[in-house]
Formats: structure tokens, sequence, C-alpha cells
């Protein structure tokens, strides 16, 4: 049974405060795992394939991939305040995967 680990909810001013917060507290195999997929480029399919098979193998990576997912849904909605919103946590997400993985590969 996969346990989930839910993503932050917060106002926008501390969105990607959180989102660092709770992907710094991910175990170092997890963070090694995002750093992985992360070195693929996001158009290529190796880099879903790859997120998608450590997301079985790690509850971290699977929120994350949920999360992820999640927003990109949200971009699709009729509502322009839902899409404007998703984009700007998917660049508050974006971010602090970027300074996790920045501190971890140091």
């Amino acid at each position: 049974m996969r346990t989930t680990i839910f993503a932050p909810r917060f106002g926008d001013a501390a969105q990607q405060e959180s989102y660092y917060q709770w992907l710094n507290g991910f175990p170092e195999e997890s963070k090694r795992r995002i750093d992985e997929i992360d070195q693929i480029p996001e158009h290529d399919p190796s880099h879903i394939r790859l997120a998608t098979r450590y997301g079985k193998e790690d509850t971290f990576v699977a929120s994350l991939n949920d999360e992820i997912v999640g927003l990109i849904k949200d971009r699709r909605n009729p509502d322009e305040s839902i899409v404007a919103k998703a984009t700007e946590k998917l660049k508050d997400l974006r971010a602090a995967i970027n300074r996790v993985l920045t501190e971890f590969r140091a």
C-alpha cells in the first residue's frame, strides 16, 4: 500500500518556500532519484518514464509526481484564474526543485 505524502498548500507569498521545505524533507535517496529525473529534458519521453518508474518505488517521488500532474490538470481548466494559479505554482515548484537539487549536488 502506497503512503501519500501531501504537498503543502499555503498562500501565494509562501508557496515557493513551502515547496522547498517540503522537498528538502525528502530522504537523500528520493532526492537522488529526482536529480536523475531532472537530468533528462522535460520534453523527452524518458523523463516521464523514469519519473513514473521511480514513483512506483518511492512514495516521495510519487507525491511529487502527483503534485505536478495535479497542477498540469489545473492548467487545462476553463477558469483563467485557476490556470494562472497553477502556472505560478508550477514555477514555484520548479524553483524549489532547482534549489533543493543545487544543495543536494553541492
